[in-house]
């Protein structure tokens, strides 16, 4: 996606800043989720939170996509 708005060095750095984002989600992930299962004591709230954060960036994604084709056409 970041190609697709950027070229050059641009595109670089919005690949970066993804991979950044990536790896801070590689992190925090089993924080939460062991956050959760010792509040909890069961896995389900993790998850939750987990799939809410996954529902959220995937609204964005189509946000982003929708608005490219409008100002394309």
């Amino acid at each position: 996606l970041p190609a697709t708005f950027l070229s050059g060095r641009a595109a670089a750095g919005g690949v970066a800043l993804i991979n950044s984002v990536a790896n801070l989600g590689g992190f925090f992930g089993p924080v939460i989720l062991g956050y959760a299962k010792s509040d909890d004591g069961s896995f389900t709230v993790g998850f939750a939170i987990m799939s809410g954060i996954l529902f959220s960036g995937g609204l964005l994604t189509l946000f982003v996509r929708t608005r490219s084709r409008r100002e394309i056409a």
